[in-house]
C-alpha cells in the first residue's frame, strides 16, 4: 500500500532499491496497470478504471525507463505525434487535407518546434531520432511528453546511463519545466539528481512507502538505510 500526496507545482522524488515498485506505481497512475484497491485522484478525478488514453487527456504525461521513440521518424515528427491527442480534426478532413486540417497541422508543427527549442534540440529538427546521441534522445522523449501539455509529468529515470555533464543538462531542463507550473514525479537512482531537484522524497521498498520527507530526512532514516544496505550494512 502506498499513500502518496503530491502538491501542485512541486517536484516529488521517488526512490528505493531495485524491484521496490517505483515504476509499477507510475504504471498504475497512468492506467497501464489497474490497482487491486485504493484510489488514485488527479485534480478531483479518480484515475483507477480509466485507460492510459483517457488519463493522458486529463493532463498526465510520462517518460519511460527504456526509450520509446519512433526511430524512423524525424525529431520534429516524434514530437508532433506526441501532440496527437490534442488535435481535433476528424478522419475525413485529414484524408481530404481540408483547410482546417492544414491549419491544425501547421499549428502542431509550430508548437513542436517551440518544444524542441525549449529542450535544446531545434538544430536537430529534421534528423532521424535514431541518429541522435543517447542524451539527445532522452531530451527528445521529454519534449514528446511535454507535447501533451501536461499538468503532471512523470519521469522514470530520465538520467539513467548518462555521464555527469549530461545529467546536469537534464537537471537544468527539469528545473525549467517546473518553472512552467508543471508538477513532477521523478524516479531516480542518482542521489545528486534527487538532491538538486526535489522538494520532497518518498522511499519505496517491497511495494510499500517506508519513509517520506526532505532528502536529508530520508537519507538519514534507519529504515531507508537498512533497505539499501541490509541489516548488517546498516549496523556498520
Amino acid at each position: 500500500m502506498v499513500d502518496l500526496e503530491v502538491k501542485k507545482g512541486e517536484i516529488k522524488g521517488l526512490i528505493g532499491p531495485n524491484g521496490s515498485g517505483k515504476t509499477t506505481l507510475l504504471n498504475t497512475i497512468t492506467g497501464i496497470y489497474q490497482p487491486d484497491g485504493g484510489t488514485i485522484v488527479y485534480k478531483g478525478v479518480q484515475l483507477q478504471g480509466l485507460t492510459p488514453h483517457q488519463i493522458a487527456k486529463l493532463g498526465v504525461s510520462r517518460t519511460f525507463q527504456n526509450l520509446r521513440l519512433s526511430p524512423g521518424l524525424s525529431v520534429v515528427d516524434n514530437v508532433m505525434v506526441g501532440r496527437t491527442r490534442l488535435l481535433t480534426t476528424g478522419l475525413l478532413k485529414t484524408l481530404l487535407r481540408t483547410s482546417d486540417y492544414c491549419k491544425e497541422e501547421n499549428e502542431n508543427r509550430e508548437k513542436s518546434l517551440e518544444l524542441l527549442a525549449f529542450v535544446g534540440l531545434l538544430p536537430k529538427t529534421d534528423t532521424l531520432s535514431i541518429n541522435l546521441s543517447y542524451g539527445e534522445r532522452r531530451r527528445l522523449e521529454i519534449a514528446r511528453a511535454l507535447a501533451l501539455e501536461p499538468g503532471l509529468l512523470l519521469l522514470d529515470e530520465p538520467t539513467a546511463g548518462m555521464v555527469m555533464h549530461e545529467r546536469n543538462e537534464i537537471v537544468g531542463l527539469i528545473k525549467k519545466i517546473r518553472e512552467q507550473g508543471i508538477t513532477i514525479i521523478i524516479i531516480e537512482h542518482t542521489m545528486h539528481v534527487i538532491t538538486s531537484l526535489c522538494d520532497s522524497v518518498a522511499v519505496l521498498n517491497f511495494g510499500e512507502k517506508i519513509a517520506e520527507g526532505t532528502t536529508f530526512e530520508v537519507m538519514n532514516n534507519e529504515d531507508v538505510i537498512e533497505a539499501y544496505l541490509g541489516k548488517e550494512g546498516a549496523a556498520c
